[in-house]
């Protein structure tokens, strides 16, 4: 048995005075006895204190009996005690998967646009050094042609008196040399442009590639 219900066995087993006794106890008179009147005030004072503290300790007891009943047959949670605890969890649990997935979601679409934005600026890049290539190797063979020209047009007049034919059929050959000259350079230069732009747009299909594949696999 518990302390506390020995202790309220011993109080209860004792005789208890009402509020109403202590009020109306007489006492014998006595020749040099103290006021009644004082006395009975005080005692009406005393049943006052008594009844309330009984009031109290029958507050008491009976709250502890209910508490003790409580913890002897617990009483389970009902359906909605149940549903209300579990949705708040589960609300929980899914804010911060939807956070998780969000910051993840921010940090692969960055990732992607870096990976696209780098590949752009290799493509781009890549296509300006082959067009000055080209640029450069196009002024090359207008410049071997000018000079091709030029010794010819210095070789018809040196020997134009006396051979106008054979001067004319040089000229020729260095006006055909140097279109032929201007005509591989072209097709050389254009070859490395179209190569570079094919070059740029397979690093932009692919990084648009990973991109994509990046955000179908954010919205699975």
């Amino acid at each position: 048995m518990a302390g506390g219900d020995v202790r309220r066995l011993a109080v209860s087993s004792s005789p208890k005075l009402t509020p109403d006794e202590i009020a109306s106890r007489s006492f014998a008179k006595a020749v040099r006895g103290v006021s009644e009147a004082e006395v009975r005030s005080f005692l009406s004072r005393v049943a006052e204190e008594v009844a309330a503290i009984s009031e109290r300790e029958d507050s008491l007891r009976s709250r502890i009996e209910s508490l003790e009943e409580q913890l002897r047959s617990p009483k389970a949670p009902t359906d909605q005690e149940l549903l209300t605890a579990l949705g708040e969890e589960t609300a929980r649990v899914l804010r911060s998967a939807q956070s998780a997935a969000e910051d993840i979601r921010t940090r692969s679409e960055e990732r992607a646009a870096a990976i696209l934005k780098d590949a752009e600026e290799q493509s781009k890049t890549m296509r300006d050094a082959a067009e000055e290539a080209a640029t450069t190797q196009v002024n090359s063979a207008n410049e071997i042609s000018s000079a091709l020209v030029a010794a010819a047009e210095e070789t018809s007049a040196a020997i134009q008196s006396g051979a106008t034919a054979a001067a004319t059929s040089t000229l020729e050959t260095a006006e055909r040399d140097a279109a032929e000259v201007r005509e591989r350079a072209r097709i050389e230069s254009e070859s490395e442009i179209e190569q570079a732009r094919q070059t740029g747009r397979e690093m932009l299909a692919e990084a648009k590639a990973v991109r994509e594949r990046v955000l179908a696999d954010l919205a699975r």
